[in-house]
């Protein structure tokens, strides 16, 4: 077992304390943030999804199409845009 000591230092662990009245509005926002944090989308409209999320599609979406939906819907207009606009 390791000592506190032993551990790497130069790694930052974000802990997220939620409240009980906006425990919801809480999730949400961490659901965008790691969102953000976790999906690329390249110039050629190839997105990079977090294994977690291909994993567990079926929570959020019928097939890999209706994710990628999902997911551009979860993030800013920003992000998204060069994505949607290939598909016009």
């Amino acid at each position: 077992m390791q000592t506190l000591d032993e551990f790497q230092t130069d790694q930052v662990y974000e802990v997220r304390v939620y409240t009980a009245s906006q425990v919801e509005n809480e999730l949400e926002i961490a659901k965008r943030d790691y969102l953000q944090e976790a999906v690329g989308i390249s110039n050629t409209s190839k997105m990079a999804i977090p294994k977690l999320l291909d994993w567990y599609m079926l929570d959020f979406a019928k097939d890999v199409e209706s994710l990628m939906d999902w997911i551009c819907l979860q993030l800013p207009i920003y992000d998204v845009f060069p994505y949607w606009k290939r598909l016009l």
